[in-house]
């Protein structure tokens, strides 16, 4: 399974966080993902993840971020070891629109051992902001494998924040057979002071 994440960023600080996903149901199995991340005054940044890109596989990310206001864009270049084992590019993007956010994730992860495993990634979201503590939207994933194996899963979130936690629910594929939901738990510092941040995506 693959999960990407976005952090808005706050431009001229230093945040650190981390997430912990559990995904259970029909499409994506069950696992529990966690994820390390940092970034720097300067925009640099770099995250540590295990059962993202497959189970039992962990990969380190390091890129740069962009950002102007109310958008972001980090491309990144990763390492992936264990049970896949090869090399990933992508790109990460948000926009903030008054309550209005925008994101778009793609990815392209490369196999060392077979070209049939190498895939193409993308995940879209589209959510508002309707309390200072509740945040819903719409969310699309896709995955395109080498091999030809192509998914296609769209979803719906909803996240509650209390105080510097924040507690996101998606539940993808919800009209059909191959329905399945992630539910996770997240915080973030900002120069020791902490902000909710939100966001993530998983595909089988």
């Amino acid at each position: 399974m693959i999960l990407l994440f976005v952090v808005h960023t706050i431009q001229g600080q230093t945040l650190t966080g981390f997430d912990g996903y559990y995904y259970t149901g029909s499409s994506a199995g069950t696992a529990l993902v966690p994820r390390l991340y940092f970034q720097s005054a300067g925009g640099w940044y770099g995250e540590a993840r295990y059962n993202y890109e497959s189970g039992q596989a962990i990969s380190l990310y390091a890129g740069r971020t962009l950002s102007g206001g109310s958008w972001s864009v980090t491309p990144m270049l990763g390492v992936v070891a264990g049970k896949f084992r090869g090399g990933s590019f992508g790109t990460n993007a948000t926009l903030d629109i008054k309550h209005i956010s925008l994101s778009s994730d793609l990815q392209y992860t490369v196999s060392s051992r077979s070209s049939d495993e190498s895939f193409f990634f993308s995940w879209s979201e589209l959510g508002y902001h309707l309390t200072g503590h509740f945040y819903a939207g719409t969310v699309l994933q896709q995955t395109c494998f080498s091999r030809g194996h192509n998914s296609f899963d769209p979803g719906l979130q909803v996240s509650l924040y209390a105080g510097d936690w924040q507690f996101p629910v998606y539940i993808f594929n919800p009209l059909g057979n191959q329905r399945y939901c992630v539910v996770g738990v997240s915080r973030e510092w900002v120069y020791g002071k902490s902000i909710n941040h939100k966001k993530a995506t998983e595909t089988p």
